[in-house]
């Protein structure tokens, strides 16, 4: 759905995932559910794209889950806080 400008929210994620364009990156905010990475990885497919960076913005189910099925699928750069990363990489 698209929001403003660039700016679209992927429905069916059961989370708040929203991509855009910036300097030519396609940026992701949040990967969303464990169940909803296949739908992320359909959605840009379906465009033909990809993202280019993936934001996460807190360690929560529904902002993480489906983040391994988009590494899988897309090797983008990952960015998180610096508080997460030792709980994304269960090093917590």
């Amino acid at each position: 759905m698209k929001v403003s400008g660039s700016i679209e929210r992927i429905d069916g994620t059961m989370a708040n995932a929203y991509t855009f364009t910036l300097n030519g990156k396609v940026i992701l905010i949040d990967a969303g559910t464990r169940g909803s990475g296949k739908k992320i990885v359909s959605y840009f497919n379906s465009r033909g794209t990809k993202p280019d960076i993936v934001l996460i913005t807190h360690y929560h189910p529904d902002h993480i889950g489906g983040l391994k099925t988009l590494k899988d699928a897309f090797s983008p750069i990952i960015y998180m806080p610096d508080r997460e990363v030792d709980v994304a990489t269960g090093h917590a």
